[in-house]
């Protein structure tokens, strides 16, 4: 099967974007310094300290790694393949000094876990699996790449639902993608800031919002275990989730994105547009790649 590699760019805010971090900086207002005398300093309050700058917001810190993420490339058809090497060959080494040679500051990694995880609990992914998932994001995040990890390809888990349904009619088959996760979420929980995960890739042709947004509630929960400011980018169910992706999530504490089933309006906090991607290969002289 042909390899392609898909080109997104998120580099794309605006200026509610840019003013959102810069109110982080205008609020860091420090308390001016008082002169007293020797003898009027018994009757003085003591002096206030001048006060720390506001930490961002979540919203501002996720703006922030969004600018970061900056021109990214999705490395598809590898590690999503049902078997690494299935659709082309195996990821090497020396596509992510293609993919930094060419300006580029993200990639995306879709990763199937189905295959290699039991199909009975305690549903186990396969350690040799989870070693190569994390080889190949090492191999990234060693040339200053934002990596992103996601849960791709995963039929299994989103055929069993459709638009009409408003819960999900399998808890066996949420509870192995819970297990999954978890599995996940603590062999990377050691990994820097540069990698993010991605809960669901593509949901919303069978799964309604209320499905995802349960969904996406839980396995945020379950990535908090163990990756309390771990970035967190979630897609939402239905019509409207395949128009507008949701920013990432940072904080433990905040509430769960929520979308109406309103069509959508230009909003300041999307991450990108999903609009149709160019094919694109790198120059790395594949035999089966495109031209």
């Amino acid at each position: 099967m042909t390899s392609i590699i898909n080109n997104f760019d998120n580099n794309h805010s605006d200026e509610n974007n840019e003013a959102a971090v810069l109110r982080g900086v205008a609020e860091a207002v420090e308390t001016p310094a008082v002169a007293v005398g020797a003898a009027d300093a018994a009757l003085q309050p003591p002096p206030q300290q001048p006060s720390e700058p506001p930490p961002h917001s979540a919203r501002e810190e996720s703006f922030d790694y969004v600018r970061r993420m900056g021109r990214g490339i999705n490395l598809g058809n590898g590690l999503s393949a049902p078997q690494e090497g299935d659709w082309q060959p195996a990821v090497d080494e020396s596509y992510f000094d293609d993919v930094a040679a060419a300006g580029f500051t993200s990639v995306r990694i879709p990763v199937r876990w189905d295959q290699h995880t039991t199909a009975e609990a305690p549903y186990t992914v396969d350690p040799e699996w989870l070693a190569r998932v994390a080889q190949v994001a090492q191999w990234a995040l060693s040339r200053g790449l934002v990596t992103i990890l996601n849960a791709h390809g995963e039929h299994w888990l989103i055929q069993e639902c459709s638009l009409d349904m408003e819960v999900y009619p399998r808890p066996e088959l949420e509870a192995r993608f819970h297990a999954i996760w978890r599995q996940v979420a603590v062999h990377f929980s050691e990994y820097p800031d540069d990698l993010c995960f991605e809960i669901l890739n593509e949901p919303y042709f069978c799964m309604s919002k209320p499905v995802v947004d349960k969904i996406n509630r839980d396995v945020l929960a379950i990535i908090r275990e163990s990756n309390p400011d771990r970035y967190v980018l979630a897609t939402g169910g239905g019509e409207p989730g395949i128009k507008i992706i949701t920013p990432p999530i940072r904080r433990a504490n905040g509430p769960a994105p929520q979308r109406s089933n309103d069509p959508p309006t230009p909003n300041p906090q999307r991450l990108a547009d999903p609009t149709p991607r160019r094919p694109n290969t790198l120059p790395s002289q594949r035999p089966n790649a495109l031209p």
